[in-house]
C-alpha cells in the first residue's frame, strides 16, 4: 500500500502552515515556569548549592534541588514499563539527581513567574561537585578501578544475557570449514530526529486532581510518573 504513490498526510497542511495547535498553544494564563539546572560535569556527586544570587532574581518563586526530592528511583526511558519487576527498565535516576552520571544531568529546578526569570536564575545557580573521571567507553566503565555508577550494580554491569544458535560450542564453530570471521569495531555519529513540536508539558490543579497536558507518545506512563510526589513539577519541567 502506497508503494510508488504520492501519499498526502491528513495533517500536513495544518502543520506546514502553522494552523496546527501544539501543547504550548494550549497553556492557560498564569502558569509558573520551571527551568531545569543541569550538571556541568559528566561523573560525580553534587555536594552543595549556593542559591543566593539565583533566588534574588525578580520573579523567582522557588528553587528545588536534588536534596529536596523524594528518594524514589524510576527508569529513564519509562517504557516498556512492566508490572513484572524482572521485565522493567533499570530504575536509574531520581526526579533530580545527586549522583551525576552524564553531562547535563538534572540536578535542580528553578520555578519562576516567567521564562526569562527562570532562565536568568538557572544560570546563577552555583554548584559544588565531587568530580570523578568520566567513563567514555564500555571498557572504561567495566574496569576494576572505575567508579560505580549505580551502587546496586557492581562492576557497572546492569545484566548478563546470552543466546545460542545451532549445536556445539563457540570454539567448535571456529573450526568449521570455509568459515568467514569478521571482527571489527564500527562507529557512527549520533543521530537525532527533527521534532516539529518540542517536548513540553504543563500541569494545574482541578478539583483536588493534577491535570497534566504533555506532548508525548506515552501519556499513560506520564500519568504514572505524575501520580508520584513532585509529579506536577516533573510535568512542568518537561
Amino acid at each position: 500500500m502506497g508503494i510508488g504513490e504520492n501519499m498526502v498526510r491528513v495533517d500536513a497542511m495544518d502543520k506546514v502552515t502553522g494552523a496546527a495547535r501544539y501543547t504550548a498553544d494550549l497553556e492557560p494564563q498564569g502558569l509558573l515556569v520551571a527551568k531545569v539546572v543541569r550538571s556541568t560535569i559528566a561523573n560525580g556527586l553534587v555536594k552543595g548549592f549556593d542559591l543566593e544570587e539565583a533566588l534574588a532574581v525578580p520573579g523567582v518563586v522557588k528553587i528545588v534541588t536534588c536534596f529536596d526530592v523524594p528518594d524514589i528511583q524510576f527508569p529513564t526511558p519509562g517504557h516498556p514499563w512492566s508490572v513484572e519487576t524482572a521485565h522493567q527498565d533499570i530504575a536509574d535516576r531520581k526526579l533530580l539527581n545527586t549522583r551525576v552520571r552524564v553531562y547535563g544531568d538534572d540536578i535542580a529546578a528553578v520555578i519562576a513567574e516567567d521564562e526569562v526569570a527562570a532562565a536568568r536564575a538557572a544560570r546563577l545557580v552555583k554548584v559544588e561537585y565531587e568530580e570523578y573521571a568520566p567513563l567514555l567507553t564500555v571498557e572504561e566503565a567495566m574496569a576494576e578501578d572505575a567508579t560505580r555508577l549505580h551502587e546496586e550494580k557492581p562492576g557497572n554491569v546492569i545484566a548478563h544475557s546470552s543466546f545460542k544458535v545451532g549445536e556445539g560450542t563457540y570454539e567448535e564453530a571456529l573450526d568449521e570449514k570455509d568459515l568467514v570471521v569478521i571482527d571489527k569495531n564500527y562507529r557512527t555519529q549520533s543521530v537525532q530526529h527533527c521534532h516539529i513540536e518540542t517536548p513540553i508539558s504543563f500541569a494545574y490543579m482541578e478539583k483536588n486532581r493534577i491535570i497534566v497536558t504533555t506532548s508525548t507518545q506515552i501519556p499513560t506512563l506520564c500519568g504514572v510518573s505524575s501520580a508520584r510526589p513532585w509529579g506536577a513539577l516533573w510535568a512542568e519541567s518537561g
